[in-house]
């Protein structure tokens, strides 16, 4: 029951209607009176009747309050938890993207592949691929394997460790949602296109391991089949990642 002034009043009346009723009852159905101590008696009776309800009132004003406190020691706990969410998830992306800039790729086929930044890498790719040079982007990712699989790797771990953090919060699945989309979002924009140009290299490779009819039995084909195919998955993780 809501606890209110209205409800006190209401339950004060209560009892002094049931008090004056036990004391109309007993008149009328008592044959003798009696004495005049007996008065102070139903006098008392009126007295611990109310002092009863006070102590009803009070246990439930106290319910009240614990109740209030639960509330705000929840609320107070799910706004720790959002902005620790919010503090690791800035972290995560600001070591992402530190890491991935340091990174270094070898990126010029006729300078012995000199050494490039990331950002840089991707500058160069593009503008072999407006020229149409296929070939020497496939050299060039192709030379850049480890570095990419190393990037790749870096990402997916941090992916999965920020979903535990996520699980281990217990945190809603719509907010998972738009935490790793903006996570995934605000990831160096080069990323998702050098890995899209990794991955289609990649699905080249398995093409002519395909059509290679020679090496369908041969266990070192198939063991660099399998490796190609788990970093493609884990390139498809990182595009799907938030979805």
């Amino acid at each position: 029951m809501e606890l209110s002034k209205k409800n006190i009043l209401i339950g004060t009346i209560v009892v002094i209607i049931i008090w004056a009723l036990s004391g109309l009852l007993i008149d009328l159905f008592t044959s003798k009176r009696g004495t005049f101590g007996d008065m102070f008696g139903a006098i008392n009776a009126l007295f611990s009747g109310l002092a009863l309800f006070g102590i009803i009132v009070s246990i439930m004003i106290q319910q009240n309050e614990l109740r209030l406190q639960r509330e705000e020691l929840q609320e107070t706990r799910k706004e720790f938890v959002s902005n620790r969410t919010t503090s690791i998830l800035f972290k995560q992306i600001e070591y992402l993207n530190t890491r991935i800039e340091k990174y270094k790729f070898l990126s010029d086929p006729f300078t012995d592949f000199r050494p490039a930044s990331f950002s840089e890498f991707h500058s160069i790719i593009s503008e072999y691929k407006e020229r149409g040079e296929s070939e020497i982007v496939n050299n060039l990712i192709d030379h850049n394997k480890k570095t990419f699989i190393s990037i790749v790797e870096l990402i997916v771990r941090s992916y999965k460790s920020f979903d535990k953090f996520l699980d281990f919060n217990n945190t809603e699945k719509e907010e998972q949602i738009q935490l790793r989309q903006f996570l995934k979002n605000n990831i160096n924009p080069d990323t998702q296109k050098i890995l899209s140009i990794r991955i289609k290299f990649l699905h080249e490779e398995l093409n002519q391991m395909k059509n290679n009819t020679d090496a369908k039995d041969d266990l070192m084909i198939q063991f660099l089949k399998d490796l190609i195919k788990s970093e493609v998955d884990d390139i498809n993780y990182i595009f799907n990642y938030g979805k």
